[in-house]
């Protein structure tokens, strides 16, 4: 029991370090931290436990969850106010190039940033 809860001390800290990544069986990898669309400026951060926030600058946009399916993310917005509000209950579809990197339909580039 020791062994096990030493085991889950270490994966929550990695998590919350922004070092680990998020893996699935077909091969999508991806960071966990902030991805940030230079030209608009809007940020999609991938957390742990696959929730995620959307945000432009300072101003929250959405919150949601993500998961990966090969080299596709898929994020389902749970919650979104403002000018975003439209998007609640949608799901948004992206392709991932790298472990640091993907884009939305539009072919806009997100790129890694750095954790939170």
């Amino acid at each position: 029991m020791k062994r096990f809860l030493t085991i889950l001390c270490l994966l929550v800290a990695f998590a919350t370090s922004g070092v680990f990544a998020q893996w699935n069986s077909t091969g999508g990898i991806l960071k966990i931290g902030k991805y940030t669309q230079m030209d608009t400026q809007i940020s999609l951060k991938l957390m742990a436990a696959g929730m995620c926030s959307l945000s432009k600058g300072y101003q929250s946009l959405a919150t949601g969850n993500y998961k990966i399916q090969g080299n596709k993310l898929y994020v389902t917005y749970t919650f979104a106010s403002g000018p975003a509000a439209s998007l609640q209950g949608t799901t948004e579809r992206f392709n991932i190039i790298d472990d640091s990197t993907f884009t939305d339909q539009n072919d806009y580039e997100f790129e890694y940033v750095g954790a939170y």
